[in-house]
């Protein structure tokens, strides 16, 4: 009702409503240098029914279980479900629990569902008395943690001459809880133009807070310029880890022409 009367430098402010008549909502009006607008006002809106979804869990390499605290009075109600989501971020519902305070997990797939997400459904009784929930918790089993880079790779000289051999390597750590199995970790060059692997090695177990290294011999003869090594642990993203920016390391070095050849 004040809009048109807002002049230059005035205050105005409404809390609108959809569907709302004229004149039935909040709004004030204070004329240029006579002071600001305060509107103040509370909604209370109820609700029969409702949701909460988390944010997502994980990634761990084992689910154990889930527990609730909860309170629901007769005739309402309260479900959980559980939704895993995939490597490739598909998901799917894994279960739905009605009224269960501890729901076990173990038989869900960590390797096929590294990470999930639950959905609280709460709906009030006739009288409205809704249900709470106090307190929940997911126990699972955290991943293993790859580490690989610039500071634990070596090389004998990162500058040679054309035809020597020299030894190159790597070490990768597991600063996990978990133990990591069927470790690939490999050692490739770019001395061709396109990447060409050195060597693959698979470390069937590599338990947490352990390490691996692993080594070559590198044959520099009619590779003469500036290359670079690259370094991988788990480059096929067969290892569930929280990072994998940690899994790759890239070595530069250069070859220089024998000058007696």
């Amino acid at each position: 009702k004040y809009i048109d009367s807002v002049g230059y430098r005035d205050s105005w402010a409404i809390i609108g409503r959809k569907g709302a008549s004229p004149g039935s909502v909040q709004e004030a009006w204070h004329r240029s240098t006579t002071g600001k607008v305060i509107l103040d006002t509370t909604f209370v809106q109820i609700a029969q029914s409702g949701s909460i979804t988390t944010s997502t869990i994980g990634p761990v390499s084992g689910w154990q279980q889930l527990s609730i605290d909860r309170v629901v009075p007769v005739g309402a109600h309260l479900t959980v479900t559980m939704l895993g989501i995939s490597k490739s971020g598909s998901t799917d519902t894994l279960f739905v629990s009605y009224d269960s305070t501890s729901v076990k997990l173990q038989n869900i797939s960590a390797l096929r569902y590294p990470r999930a997400r639950l959905i609280f459904n709460l709906a009030a009784s006739s009288s409205l008395t809704s249900p709470t929930i106090s307190d929940w918790s997911m126990k699972a089993q955290s991943p293993p943690e790859l580490v690989l880079s610039q500071n634990t790779v070596s090389l004998e000289k990162s500058t040679m001459q054309e035809g020597e051999i020299i030894t190159v390597g790597a070490s990768v750590y597991n600063a996990g809880s978990s133990m990591a199995d069927s470790v690939l970790i490999s050692i490739l060059t770019d001395d061709s133009g396109a990447l060409r692997t050195l060597k693959n090695t698979i470390v069937p177990v590599l338990n947490a807070q352990d390490s691996i290294h692993v080594q070559t011999q590198y044959d520099s003869r009619g590779k003469r310029g500036n290359h670079s090594f690259t370094f991988q642990a788990d480059p096929n993203n067969a290892i569930t880890e929280f990072y994998k920016s940690n899994n790759t390391a890239v070595i530069p070095y250069t070859v220089l022409a024998d000058t007696l050849s």
